[in-house]
């Protein structure tokens, strides 16, 4: 699963993130938990990176998803006020020849 950011590009606008399920759907919520976002230009980051607990034994979960997608994305989109909202990214994983194919459905 991937973790997919949406952060306003507006002074004061919003942010939201969801996660991807197994078919690499994903619903945005709002911080305070809200589903859904509001409606204007955002810059999209997905990234599966998860920080381990040395504590606990649990190791990194190392990042799968090119760069061009998170830590160097220039990916941005429009989110308007109609019920259709819905972006496709079709990304190659970096250490595997599949697709993984997230799509978003307001």
């Amino acid at each position: 699963n991937a973790e997919v950011l949406f952060e306003s590009l507006e002074k004061n606008g919003f942010s939201a993130m969801g996660i991807t399920d197994s078919n690499g759907i994903f619903n945005l919520k709002l911080a305070d938990g809200v589903l859904g976002i509001v409606p204007g230009n955002y810059h999209v980051s997905i990234t599966t990176f998860k920080r381990g607990d040395p504590k606990e034994g649990i190791p990194d979960t190392p990042e799968i998803i090119p760069v061009e997608y998170n830590e160097r994305s220039n990916v941005e989109v429009t989110v308007t006020s109609e019920d259709n909202n819905q972006f496709n990214f079709e990304i190659e994983k970096q250490k595997q020849n599949s697709k993984t194919n997230s799509k978003w459905r307001k």
